[in-house]
C-alpha cells in the first residue's frame, strides 16, 4: 500500500539561558499537541504540516487510500478475495 510507513514524533523541551545557551531539559515520546497560546497553535500546526509534506501526504491521497481501503473491503466480503500485505 502507497505511504504504508512508520515514524515517531518526538517533543523536546528546551531552556534558553540569559546567554542564549540552549539546554536540554528532557524529550517527550508522546507529546501533547493541545496548544495554549497563539505561538503554541502556529509552532505545533507547522510541525505537523512539515510531518504530513514530508510524509507526501495530501487530502486527496487521503480520500483515495479511504476510498481503495473501502472498496476493497467490499470486494473481500463479497467474494472472499485477499490481498498480500506487500506494497504495490
Amino acid at each position: 500500500m502507497e505511504n504504508a510507513m512508520c515514524f515517531q514524533v518526538l517533543g523536546f523541551d528546551i531552556l534558553i539561558d540569559s546567554k542564549f545557551k540552549p539546554w536540554l531539559l528532557e524529550v517527550n515520546s508522546s507529546p501533547s499537541f493541545g496548544t495554549d497560546t497563539s505561538l503554541d497553535y502556529k509552532i505545533k500546526k507547522n510541525v505537523l504540516g512539515d510531518i504530513f509534506q514530508m510524509l507526501n501526504m495530501n487530502f486527496d491521497k487521503r480520500v483515495a487510500i479511504i476510498k481503495e481501503r473501502k472498496r476493497r473491503a467490499t470486494e473481500r466480503i463479497m467474494t472472499g478475495k485477499t490481498y498480500k500485505l506487500t506494497p504495490e
